[in-house]
């Protein structure tokens, strides 16, 4: 097996509250994990360019997404 392994590519639009109301945002989830009594998703933001961490009690609608005009950010692991 080799140094780098690449992960599943999954594209998600989300709905999801913030201070200035609800936003909508199209991710890619890396995961999901459980800190402190909240459920937590990061995931690479395609608004923002970046990763950010979504807290998955935020999140009021996700639902896959199939959007061939965007560019899927490749994430790779080296162990």
């Amino acid at each position: 097996m080799s140094k780098t392994q690449r992960l599943i590519e999954l594209m998600m639009t989300v709905n999801a509250k913030n201070s200035d109301g609800l936003t909508k945002r199209v991710i890619q989830p890396i995961g999901l994990y459980s800190c402190s009594g909240f459920w937590y998703c990061p995931a690479y933001c395609f608004k923002r360019k970046t990763f950010r961490l979504f807290r998955a009690d935020r999140i009021h609608h996700a639902e896959r997404t199939i959007d061939e005009q965007k560019k899927r950010h490749t994430l790779s692991i080296c162990y």
